[in-house]
């Protein structure tokens, strides 16, 4: 499974989204997501992309700022995969 930094909130979280679900710079409708928090060293389960946009406002878009996100592999280095729930996102989407 292939996941892209779609955004940041602070410095230590960011939402990851399967790359299937992008389209460019557009994200498909009904995409779902994991937050990786750097800090702690987690990454929630599967959830609903404007599920957390509308739940957990700050959130910066990768296309909104200079900066460069930090590579995929770089963040999923830094999480605990043992903590990780279970449920893949295969399962989640039908």
């Amino acid at each position: 499974m292939s996941y892209e930094t779609i955004a940041r909130q602070g410095e230590n979280r960011f939402l990851i989204v399967d790359a299937e679900y992008i389209s460019g710079e557009t994200l498909q409708d009904g995409a779902m997501c994991r937050i990786v928090d750097t800090q702690q060293g987690t990454m929630s389960d599967t959830m609903p992309v404007a599920s957390v946009m509308a739940h957990s406002p700050g959130w910066t878009d990768r296309t909104q700022v200079d900066e460069s996100f930090p590579d995929i592999d770089e963040l999923l280095e830094m999480v605990d995969m043992e903590s990780v729930p279970s449920e893949s996102m295969e399962e989640t989407v039908e």
